[in-house]
């Protein structure tokens, strides 16, 4: 349905590696399987604690945008088998399904992380000589409501610094890699009926996103994409990265949104949000921490289940 206002909401929570004395790891659980029931089971109590929050609208004229940071599901392994990440999806669908509570809901989750490697091969550890990994570093934006809503992919193209542990990568060598993305000629950021996965521009709920992730916005990816229709609201998920003010590709009176797992904007390890009118400035959230008292939490995020910023409620035109 069309909506008249939207409002913002940003899951702030550390999605980097743990660092202890300058040796880095994965934050995670093994299997895969423990691992993503125990962030699914985070999720779901973070969506629950941020759907009956005050300062949230329940008017089902206001479109809710809920978005958590990159590398939200990674994993112990800094990466997950492609049957683990089906499973993922699976369960993120069941999550947003009750049309009753998600209906006027879009949820960019994070990133999810997956890649094809030997069962006997961790991208947590050194990788043998001339192994060369094919990764997908890639953003789900899911309409709730119902398991037949609308939903797209959007992939990341361009390899951050941090994105994997450097001492786990062969000096030298690069065989931890995302797929060429011309692969196949598609040079359009629009995604079609044809093709859910390798654009990044898409319509849902009569709004045209732009979606860029972390490193896709530092290098313009949508800024120096060729013929882009108008955008509406520009998403930017990271671990890493803040809002390029001369990147972003929203309209005048549209809307940047970031959300990012790695810093404070003072530079401190954490996390941070924001967001963006264009032509107006930058607007305050609400925050509130996320309640998780009884989830160990350290086991799958270094520095605690974050904060909920929720931003007031803005006009769409």
């Amino acid at each position: 349905m069309p909506y008249s206002s939207v409002q913002f909401i940003a899951w702030a929570i550390n999605t980097d590696v743990k660092s202890d004395g300058g040796a880095e790891s994965y934050v995670g659980l093994l299997p895969a399987e423990t691992d993503i029931t125990k962030r699914i089971n985070l999720l779901r109590r973070a969506m629950e604690q941020v759907r009956i929050c005050p300062e949230t609208k329940a008017d089902p004229s206001v479109l809710k945008l809920f978005m958590f940071p990159e590398f939200y599901f990674r994993g112990k392994e800094g990466a997950y088998r492609m049957d683990d990440t089906r499973a993922v999806v699976d369960e993120l669908l069941v999550l947003v399904n009750d049309k009753a509570k998600w209906d006027n809901w879009i949820f960019a989750f994070g990133t999810i992380v997956s890649a094809n490697f030997d069962p006997a091969i961790s991208l947590a550890n050194p990788l043998p000589p001339g192994t060369e990994i094919d990764a997908f570093n890639y953003c789900v934006v899911q309409k709730g409501g119902g398991i037949q809503a609308d939903g797209h992919a959007i992939i990341k193209r361009t390899m951050g610094a941090s994105d994997f542990i450097v001492d786990a990568i062969t000096p030298g060598s690069a065989p931890v890699q995302y797929p060429d993305p011309l692969e196949g000629g598609r040079f359009s950021e629009v995604q079609t009926a044809e093709d859910h996965e390798h654009g990044s521009v898409f319509t849902l709920d009569d709004l045209t996103f732009g979606v860029e992730v972390c490193a896709d916005h530092a290098a313009g990816r949508l800024y120096n994409a060729r013929k882009l229709p108008t955008i509406d609201i520009h998403l930017i998920p990271s671990c890493g990265a803040h809002i390029i003010d001369k990147f972003v590709v929203a309209k005048t009176d549209g809307y940047a949104f970031g959300c990012d797992g790695a810093s404070t904007f003072d530079g401190k390890p954490g996390s941070s949000s924001e967001l963006l009118r264009v032509g107006t400035g930058r607007i305050t959230p609400f925050k509130v921490p996320v309640d998780a008292r009884d989830i160990r939490v350290d086991e799958i995020y270094a520095l605690g289940a974050g904060e909920l910023h929720i931003y007031p409620v803005q006009l769409l035109g």
